[in-house]
């Protein structure tokens, strides 16, 4: 047997695309120095809870394209940020995993939070739900006093797919928050606000939000409804994000490899139309690995290193080459001896190999 071939189940890549996006402080915390682009469209429904829902955005009309978002350093908790939108500035601070509001601030409101309000603990998966109290006292126009009190409470509802403007399908988790304040002093009004929140896997800032505000006084009751698009490649290109983009190439790799296994299972396993003669050496390699192939015909080529943990660190190549011989060299210089993954993908065929590191 040639090398380690291996037959992947049409199970496996279902599982591949059965992960739910997960919300980590080291993919999704807010960085300092980013700006977003927020675009509010017409207002969409958030629909329903639950699990691999589809929401088809991709026919959003734009009513302003000019809202924009920035952080910051706050210089009174250095593991959190200032988060500056909406002509207003929210104070965040990070606890170990938590994540408070302390106050905000805008041209006629100031308000500090004497019970901070939980707006996120990490991670935060699917059916994971906070539940926090909160009170802030304050002023408007630095005159009339000002004393809130509520409650706020986030839960993961949803996960599925969102269909964005572009045409990409996203994998998607959905955060409810529904948050309701009552001015404590004067018992005057009440607020009920319900947010949605969709943060989609390989991207740090949400794709979409919707907002539901009732603002209830004793004599009447308005309603009001928005919603939030916020492109995530025009974001994703301001802000280069290492982490993320790797998990971006890891889907990448988990798209082809599902789509090869789809194309390829109706055909005898030990079938193979595109490439023979494949070769990697040295083993064990020390410096560069060489691997050599012959192409039967034109074929589309994809080349992916992994470490011991079968964690992706490299995309070596995703092209499509004519027929003939080819040869690829990798630079093993800079990782650590031990063991790592090369996973081959000619047109629907998938060879594995494993590769020692010498010192």
């Amino acid at each position: 047997m040639k090398g380690i071939v291996l037959l992947i189940t049409v199970g496996f890549a279902t599982s591949l695309f059965a992960q739910t996006p997960i919300i980590k402080l080291s993919h999704n915390k807010c960085r300092w120095g980013d700006r977003l682009l927020k675009w509010q469209v017409e207002y969409k429904d958030p629909g329903n809870s639950g699990e691999n829902i589809l929401w088809d955005y991709s026919s959003l009309k734009i009513v302003d394209d000019n809202y924009k978002i920035r952080y910051r350093e706050n210089e009174t908790d250095t593991a959190g940020y200032v988060e500056n939108a909406h002509n207003t500035s929210y104070y965040y601070r990070i606890t170990r995993d938590s994540l408070f509001l302390d106050k905000y601030v805008n041209g006629t409101t100031r308000m500090i939070y004497t019970l901070p309000e939980l707006k996120l603990t990490y991670p935060f998966n699917y059916k994971d739900s906070i539940n926090s109290p909160l009170a802030a006292k304050g002023n408007y126009c630095g005159k009339l006093p000002l004393h809130i009190s509520g409650n706020s409470e986030t839960t993961a509802d949803a996960f599925g797919k969102l269909i964005t403007p572009e045409g990409d399908t996203l994998s998607v988790l959905r955060l409810h928050n529904k948050t309701i304040l009552q001015q404590t002093d004067t018992n005057k009004y009440s607020i009920q606000k319900q947010t949605y929140t969709w943060f989609a896997r390989g991207y740090r800032y949400p794709v979409f939000e919707t907002i539901q505000t009732q603002i209830i006084h004793p004599s009447r009751k308005n309603i009001y409804y928005s919603s939030f698009y916020f492109p995530p490649e025009e974001n994703a290109n301001m802000n280069p994000d290492p982490i993320n983009e790797k998990e971006l190439q890891e889907m990448a790799f988990e798209k082809a490899l599902a789509d090869s296994i789809a194309a390829s299972k109706e055909k005898d396993p030990e079938y193979n139309e595109w490439v023979e003669n494949i070769r990697l050496y040295p083993q064990p390699v020390k410096d560069f690995l060489k691997i050599e192939y012959h192409l039967k015909k034109e074929t589309p080529v994809q080349v992916y290193l992994y470490d011991s943990g079968f964690r992706l660190i490299k995309i070596i190549s995703q092209e499509t080459l004519p027929t003939g011989n080819h040869t690829r060299q990798i630079d093993m210089q800079k990782y650590q001896p031990g063991e790592y993954h090369i996973h081959l993908i000619f047109g629907n065929y998938i060879e594995k190999r494993t590769v020692l590191k010498s010192l």
